[in-house]
């Protein structure tokens, strides 16, 4: 009777235990990224930038920090739209943490799903490079047309 009793506290531990593990992404990786975004050359310093999150979009400019948290269902863009500048639109990739794959070790299916949907599965790219290619038929500055006479 009393080995039955010990049975039972072992495999209710055990089962409280894989319940409160099984999410490993989001309990190791919750909460914000971070992310550097910088322009490939001098010519794209303070140039404006659109930041798309999963939070909303707004407007910055190079280099800027971008604090965001993770999404399966939203992507983090980063827009450069200037008339001198060749346009470009750069989508953050992102890759799937180790931690995610740790659920399988404990039968985490469930985990896996809660980590998919709260996107902790992914961690997103830290450093970003936004080419910043001038236009050749741009029309010079007026600092630029001062030194050329």
């Amino acid at each position: 009777m009393q080995n039955n009793l010990i049975k039972k506290i072992v495999s209710s531990f055990y089962v409280l235990a894989m319940l409160t593990v099984q999410n490993c992404s989001t309990i190791f990786n919750g909460g914000s990224q971070y992310i550097i975004a910088e322009p490939s050359n001098q010519n794209g310093d303070h140039l404006p930038v659109r930041i798309e999150t999963l939070s909303g979009a707004y407007n910055g400019k190079l280099p800027a920090t971008i604090v965001t948290r993770p999404s399966s269902f939203s992507d983090v863009i980063i827009e450069l739209e200037q008339p001198c500048f060749v346009e470009q639109r750069i989508k953050v990739t992102k890759s799937v943490t180790s931690s995610f794959w740790a659920n399988i070790l404990i039968g985490g299916l469930i985990g896996m799903t809660i980590d998919y949907y709260t996107g902790y599965m992914w961690k997103l790219d830290k450093h970003i490079i936004i080419p910043t290619e001038k236009k050749e038929d741009c029309p010079q500055s007026t600092n630029q047309k001062k030194k050329n006479q």
